[in-house]
């Protein structure tokens, strides 16, 4: 009985340990999503590679969400207009590599865009006609 709880508590503090580690590890991509790749945004004194590559890869999804789903402050674009803003915000606030990959994997988020206004107005509960 002492062995199992010794292997229980052992077990219990090594889980622990791995889901501290990777909170430590990962916490920086939360303070650093809204830094624009150019080094605009928030907050300051990084750009470019020296932001974490997953700070940049969800900075870049973040993005496509909020243009594809909308906000309760913004309506969803449609995929043109959402290619379009990737094409404008690519080294500016999107890494250019991940920027391209969105740009060029385009086909792969048509199920997206299909629904993307009627799930934003049953959503919101709100009638729009803006896309």
């Amino acid at each position: 009985m002492r062995l199992r709880l010794k292997l229980f508590l052992a077990a219990e503090y090594t889980l622990f340990a791995i889901v501290f580690v990777y909170l430590y590890q990962t916490s920086g991509h939360a303070v650093n999503w809204n830094k624009h790749y150019n080094g605009n945004g928030y907050p300051e004194g990084i750009n470019g590679n020296d932001i974490p590559l997953g700070t940049r890869v969800l900075a870049v999804c973040d993005g496509f969400d909020v243009m594809a789903n909308g906000t309760i402050c913004q309506v969803p674009m449609d995929k043109e207009k959402v290619i379009k803003k990737f094409k404008d915000c690519t080294g500016t606030q999107f890494d250019p590599q991940i920027s391209y990959a969105i740009i060029k994997e385009n086909g792969t988020f048509d199920d997206i865009f299909a629904n993307n206004l009627a799930n934003y107005k049953q959503k919101y509960n709100i009638a729009t006609t803006v896309n």
